[in-house]
């Protein structure tokens, strides 16, 4: 109830008043407006997930973006795939998802709330892996992989990739409307 008290009193008070105040009152109640604090990931988001046996075979570079509901303890209570990577990748997406850690959002008032949070997960061609980064496990996605070009940029220049390969560069969609969203809830 506090936080609607807050919200009631900034929305009487004009931001032209505001402004034009040069010195803080004198009397009453003096409060602090900042922003919301967002949700930070405990679990390191940059480590790369298993790969299914359809991406190896395939040798595929897929990406997937789920929407996160964390509550205010931090935990992920429900999921969305917005981007569906193919490949039978998006099952392990899900299975990752539930294990991923936050330090909850905070409010205005520094109490810990719910948010959203969107999160990206991108496997590299499992070949380019093997062959231009040398390595078939990573601990984060190389930096490499920048150099990659995006599916769908035009032709594919082999120096210095020498790996036939393209990176899939899909993001996540501009707006979101979580009314209509297709929710998976927290397995018990």
């Amino acid at each position: 109830m506090r936080n609607l008290a807050v919200l009631i009193m900034f929305a009487l008070v004009s931001p032209s008043r505001l402004a034009a105040a040069d010195t803080p009152p004198t009397t009453g109640e003096v409060i602090h407006v900042r922003d919301p604090v967002p949700a930070k990931p405990i679990t390191d988001l940059r480590k790369p997930l298993p790969y299914s046996d359809d991406a190896i075979l395939g040798d595929a570079w897929a990406k997937a973006w789920l929407l996160l509901l964390v509550d205010a303890k931090g935990k992920v209570t429900q999921l969305s795939v917005l981007v569906r990577p193919g490949y039978a990748l998006e099952p392990i997406a899900v299975r990752e998802a539930w294990k991923l850690a936050f330090e909850p959002a905070r409010d205005a008032g520094g109490m810990p709330i719910p948010s959203y949070f969107v999160w990206g997960v991108e496997w590299p061609s499992a070949g380019w892996m093997e062959i231009v980064h040398k390595a078939t496990v990573s601990v984060r996605l190389p930096a490499e992989a920048q150099w990659v070009p995006c599916q769908g940029t035009g032709p594919m220049p082999l120096p210095p990739l020498h790996y036939p390969t393209m990176r899939d560069c899909r993001q996540p969609p501009d707006t979101v409307n979580v009314t209509t969203i297709k929710w998976q809830m927290r397995p018990r």
